[in-house]
């Protein structure tokens, strides 16, 4: 359980500079932002953040887990790691692949935004932040098929939390004007980001190959990992 631990919080320290890029000024512009007891008021929207991603991450481990369950774990870990790696790789080698571009959640994010216009969402730290999570990120998108990944709801659920809670510390940082990482610095840390993705993608394919590489691409069940009935006589 460690290591899915482990790899939740490593993507949201990651993507840390992404989240206060994109989220960071929104945050910003609430009517709860600064005043008193405002760092209690930074933890709970951070809190509110991560239900969202852990809610989200055990929604998605009942897809993952049904896989496992049917045999097709190994075939979903390939899929899910070409589908990031047909995703990233114009972003790394810096070309157009116009026609495999993904179609952008428009109305989800729509109906997120208007969700925010609610005084009872903008005025509540814990409230806004569970709203914020739900809108369309590739970072969550990122954190999500690693948790599918798994075959298990419960360490989707916990690889999710630990994401939020990953992208806690400089985000932290940001809110509180403790931030005092260069604008050029956050540019190289987004630059490298793609190639966190392009690794993250290799190692789903190799996962799903069955290679008997430890860690890596381990032996798992070609046959399918549905228990054989025990018949008692």
């Amino acid at each position: 359980m460690l290591a899915y631990i482990l790899s939740g919080f490593m993507i949201g320290i990651a993507g840390s500079f992404h989240c206060i890029g994109m989220c960071g000024p929104l945050a910003v512009a609430m009517p709860w932002y600064a005043g008193e007891g405002y760092w209690w008021k930074v933890v709970r929207y951070h809190l509110g953040r991560t239900l969202t991603y852990m809610c989200l991450g055990l929604c998605f481990g009942i897809i993952g887990n049904a896989f496992y369950i049917a045999g097709y774990q190994q075939a979903l870990s390939v899929a899910l790691g070409a589908i990031i790696l047909l995703s990233i790789l114009p972003k790394v080698f810096h070309f157009n692949l116009s026609r495999l571009k993904v179609a952008r959640f428009n109305k989800l994010n729509q109906i997120v935004l208007n969700l925010f216009k609610r005084d009872a969402i903008l005025k509540k730290p814990m409230l806004f932040g569970i709203v914020n999570g739900l809108l369309p990120c590739g970072l969550i998108y990122l954190a999500v098929v690693l948790a599918i990944s798994t075959g298990s709801i419960w360490k989707s659920g916990v690889i999710m939390a630990s994401f939020g809670l990953g992208t806690m510390p400089l985000f932290t940082a940001f809110l509180l004007g403790l931030n005092r990482v260069s604008l050029s610095f956050r540019h190289k840390i987004n630059n490298f980001f793609p190639y966190l993705v392009l690794l993250t993608s290799i190692l789903l394919i190799l996962r799903g190959m069955n290679l008997g590489i430890p860690y890596v691409s381990p032996y798992l069940n070609v046959e399918g990992t549905t228990p054989a009935i025990i018949e008692c006589k």
